[in-house]
This record gives structure tokens, sequence and C-alpha cells, in this order.
């Protein structure tokens, strides 16, 4: 009995390895290639590339200052005698007036000139009086003047300024400054200087090229009174 358990055991083995090996025949992944059931290689993850060092950031460059010049103006010459002295003036040799009156008003007086002119107006035994308003600027139509309401007046500036100033209102009043307090005997004296530009320096005055003066005398009048008899005619 034992030999025959056996014998059937090993038979049974045998048997199932044939059935084995005629399966594993049949099987359909018997023929797959065996290195086909090996994972595939990863794939290499892309590389993060190594961190390069960022160049250093330039400092923006500072605008320069922009540099302006500025001219210094020259400063313009002093006034002087122009090139040409051919100043003209023309005023009465004689003013007469009531031998009582204490003043009196010049007629207009004419000036001519292609230049400024410097007024130099001198009296004697009067001062002088204009009527034009105090005016040191050349450019509103009037001249440069000083000593308004002296014995000594100084006008400058182109002649029609100047002449502005000499006639203004009736015209230039000389008012009598002697102790008998009569204008008639004064004097009044203009002279002329052709300048390069208005000036009152009255150094310029002495080389004055034109020149005119006035006389205030009387009327002839006698105020003296005398004794006489007049005969009266009867009827």
């Amino acid at each position: 009995m034992v030999k025959r358990l056996l014998i059937a055991a090993v038979v049974g083995f045998l048997g199932f390895q044939m059935l084995s090996a005629v399966a594993d025949q049949l099987s359909p992944n018997n023929n797959a290639d065996p290195q086909s059931t090996q994972a595939a290689d990863p794939i290499p993850s892309p590389q993060t590339p190594a961190p390069t060092e960022s160049p250093s950031a330039t400092p923006p460059a500072t605008p320069s200052a922009d540099i302006t010049y500025i001219s210094v103006p020259t400063a313009s010459p002093d006034p002087t005698y122009a090139d040409h002295q051919s100043a003209l003036i023309k005023m009465p040799a004689t003013v007469p007036v009531d031998p009582r009156a204490s003043s009196t008003v010049l007629p207009n007086i004419y000036l001519h000139s292609d230049t400024y002119l410097l007024a130099c107006i001198d009296l004697t035994g009067a001062r002088a009086s204009t009527f034009a308003p105090m005016n040191t600027d050349t450019t509103t139509g009037s001249a440069l003047f000083v000593g308004n309401n002296s014995a000594h007046l100084y006008l400058s500036g182109n002649p029609t300024q100047v002449m502005n100033v000499l006639n203004s209102g009736n015209g230039l009043r000389l008012i009598s400054t002697t102790p008998a307090n009569h204008i008639s005997g004064a004097r009044i004296n203009i002279r002329l200087a052709s300048l390069t530009a208005p000036s009152l320096n009255t150094d310029l005055c002495q080389g004055a090229a034109a020149s005119a003066q006035t006389t205030i005398t009387n009327l002839g009048l006698d105020l003296n009174l005398q004794k006489g008899s007049v005969p009266l005619k009867s009827h």
C-alpha cells in the first residue's frame, strides 16, 4: 500500500509539472520581453539652472547742471559834448515892463539842435520859476531839470523837452530879488551845450557853444508928478 501511495504521488507530481509546462507555453505573456516588465527609467526633471550672479546695477548718471552765463552789461559812458556843437537859441534882447512890476513872463524861447541839450540859465536881480511839473524821466516828455525858483536853473533833454519846460504855462516867469522889488533891470542869460545824452553836470556849461541874453527894461513911463497950470476959458 505504501508503494502504491508513493507511486501515485510521484505520478501526480510529474503530471502537475507537465500541466504547468503546457500552461506556460500557452500563456500570452510568455513571449513578452522579460526586460519590458522593468520599470522605465524615470525621465529626468529639467535641471534648475544654477543661479547666476545678477550684474550689479549701474547707478544712473547724474545730469550735470545747466550753466547759464549772464552777460554783464557794459556801463554806458558818461554824457559828454557832442561832436558837433550846432545849438541855436532865439529870445528877445529886451522885454519892457511897467517900472512898478515885480515880476514878468518871458515870451516863448526857441531852441534847436540835432543832439541833446544842456541849458544853463543864470539870472541877475531875479529868480526863475517854471510851471512845468517836476519830472526827472526823459521818457515821459519832460526834461531833466533842477534849480526851479532860483537864480540858477539847469535843464537837459532834447530841444523839444527843454522848450516844453521853458515855455510851459504862459512862459518862464522872472521874479525880482532886489530890495526895491522891481523886476526892471534884471537880466537872464541862457547858454546851450550839445551833449551825447541828457545830463545835469553843471561843469559841461563851460563848453556851451550858443548863448543869448534878455534884459528887462522899463516902458519909459515917468512916475514923477509935476505941477502946472491949466488955463480955463470963460464964456
